[in-house]
């Protein structure tokens, strides 16, 4: 187990940002673990259900909390990379955190024995999710893997042409931050092994909501020829090939439940593969509308 306390120098040199909106009924998880960072920043959207009153008590009681409150102007940057702009951030390795990710204690301990934060020539490192469904961490199926823990003087959140899309709104959507130099290929990217967990099951109706919106706005971004490319090279082949593909909801079924052995976590990995599904079936009758 990670001792619940250490000393400043134990500290991850790591500026977690978590962007947050709305009801956040489970957000004390986010938190766990996070005392191993230097530092936290928690950047709110206020709505009609959550004025951030809670998240700012949270933040007063710990010295290295920092509460934001983020008002979209309904232009470039969006919310993001408007944290990378304006935070008064003291690290220049940022963790982007959702509010409804929770760090694993394997994944701070792989961080803690990792020499990516000593050394130069390290620009950013991919961390995949595990899905929660219920109270069941899937281990098998599909896992979400993004580019989460980065240096800020390497990487940025590219415009991509999105603002008519109103569905995403005020945050980005389902790209990678990019290199900000071409001459940077020679920094490295690397997987960690350890993963986060991603409660995207929590609340049904919030994920339906949540994802006819991401259908859209990725249905206008293939159309549109808008994405921008990935870090990694490979990855920009097999996102591209796999966005021409017909059957793509049936593939993605297969890939999670079959070829990633979904089926072994019984029901909680049949909800997953059948959640990918039924998205990319609505991905493909919006494209089908825009032709």
């Amino acid at each position: 187990m990670i001792k619940s306390e250490g000393s400043r120098k134990d500290l991850l040199p790591v500026s977690v940002i978590i962007v947050t909106r709305g009801k956040l009924p489970h957000f004390k998880q986010c938190l766990k673990y996070l005392e191993w960072f230097s530092e936290v920043h928690v950047v709110h959207s206020t709505t009609l259900d959550n004025d951030g009153s809670e998240l700012r008590f949270t933040c007063a009681k710990n010295n290295s909390y920092h509460y934001h409150a983020f008002n979209w102007n309904g232009k470039y940057p969006k919310k993001r990379q408007w944290c990378l702009d304006n935070l008064p951030l003291k690290n220049d390795w940022i963790f982007m955190l959702d509010a409804d990710e929770v760090l694993s204690e394997e994944l701070v301990k792989e961080l803690q024995k990792n020499r990516i934060f000593e050394e130069a020539d390290y620009a950013g490192c991919f961390i995949r999710g595990s899905y929660v469904v219920g109270d069941q961490i899937l281990s098998y199926g599909l896992k979400n893997n993004k580019l989460s823990l980065f240096r800020k003087s390497q990487f940025y959140y590219p415009e991509v042409d999105d603002l008519n899309d109103t569905e995403m709104g005020e945050i980005e959507g389902h790209y990678q931050p990019v290199l900000k130099r071409q001459n940077s290929s020679c920094m490295k990217i690397i997987q960690l092994n350890a993963s986060l967990y991603h409660h995207a099951f929590k609340c049904q109706e919030d994920y339906s909501l949540r994802h006819e919106k991401y259908a859209l706005w990725e249905a206008r971004m293939i159309h549109n020829k808008a994405y921008p490319d990935d870090p990694l090279v490979w990855r920009q082949r097999v996102k591209s090939i796999f966005r021409k593909l017909p059957l793509r909801a049936e593939i993605s079924f297969l890939h999670s439940y079959i070829l990633r052995f979904g089926f072994l976590d019984g029901r909680g990995g049949f909800i997953l593969a059948k959640a990918r599904y039924d998205y990319y079936k609505k991905v493909s009758k919006i494209l089908y509308g825009l032709k």
